[in-house]
């Protein structure tokens, strides 16, 4: 069951024969990632995205220039404790470039509503 997921939005629980690294429906395959992690960290992190990504992570400045060079695929503790920073919005978008599901869709929509009523009430 390693490696595969349900394409069913109704249950999460059951898996299919699609292993995660087949093309997507809304997006390429998630494993073809590449260089997100450091393309974000870039801009992101900007002007030492290493020293940045220590001082935010407390990941060690030698594995911070290793994650942002991409010399070393970041953990996925790295990724959530960026997520739930004080950027995290723009660490979720850098995530979600280019992906287009429904719910993805939807959310940035009602992020896009919210902003207008803000605006109007201020």
């Amino acid at each position: 069951m390693h490696g595969n997921l349900s394409v069913s939005g109704d249950d999460a629980s059951k898996s299919d024969d699609r292993n995660v690294c087949e093309p997507g429906t809304y997006d390429t395959s998630v494993c073809d990632d590449g260089e997100w992690f450091p393309r974000a960290a870039r801009i992101l992190l900007a002007p030492k995205p290493g020293l940045v990504l220590h001082l935010l992570t407390d990941c060690g400045e030698r594995n911070g220039d290793r994650y942002a060079s991409g010399d070393v695929k970041v953990p996925s503790y790295i990724v959530r404790q960026l997520l739930r920073g004080e950027h995290g919005e723009a660490w979720l978008n850098a995530i979600m470039e280019g992906a287009r599901p429904p719910w993805w869709i939807e959310h940035q929509r009602a992020l896009d509503i919210g902003r207008k009523v803000l605006a109007l009430v201020k």
